[in-house]
């Protein structure tokens, strides 16, 4: 998710997108990053940096004129705090992709992978075609998994 607050130069207008999207992240509770959490990533704070930012703007707004000097250096400062959040929001949304049971399934992967080598040299020094057959079978279904893996991964954001 951006915030698209940043598309005018009018401090009320800015507020409402700004609502739009305090509205949008209510769902989002904490920090989603589970190793090394910071306030960068906590979408509690990123909510409440918004509202603050939000409040801030609609208190200029109701007492300079949109001319004004001090009006004008206010959508600039919220333009740089949008422009910031937005990092934010964009190091966050890493965490909630790669999650906890990502880190779990990648583990799998790698430990199904050395099952699966280990099994077939294993059969092979009993049978050797069957044991090829098995390390063939193996690497068939590893590379079309390795595939899909790296698919998904380029596809999710």
């Amino acid at each position: 998710m951006e915030l698209a607050g940043r598309a005018t130069n009018n401090l009320v207008d800015m507020a409402t997108n700004l609502n739009r999207s305090i509205a949008l992240l209510v769902p989002f509770q904490g920090n989603p990053a589970w190793v090394f959490p910071t306030p960068d990533t906590d979408m509690d704070q990123i909510r409440l940096n918004l509202i603050e930012s939000r409040d801030t703007a609609l208190a200029v707004a109701a007492t300079e004129t949109i001319g004004s000097f001090g009006y004008q250096q206010a959508v600039q400062n919220l333009q740089e705090t949008i422009i910031e959040i937005n990092d934010h929001l964009a190091l966050a949304k890493g965490y909630y992709v790669r999650s906890q049971g990502a880190a779990v399934l990648a583990l799998l992967y790698v430990a199904f992978s050395v099952f699966g080598v280990l099994s077939g040299v294993g059969v092979r020094t009993v049978n050797r075609r069957l044991g090829n057959r098995a390390l063939a079978v193996f690497r068939l279904v590893w590379t079309f998994g390795s595939i899909a893996a790296m698919t998904l991964l380029l596809v999710l954001p």
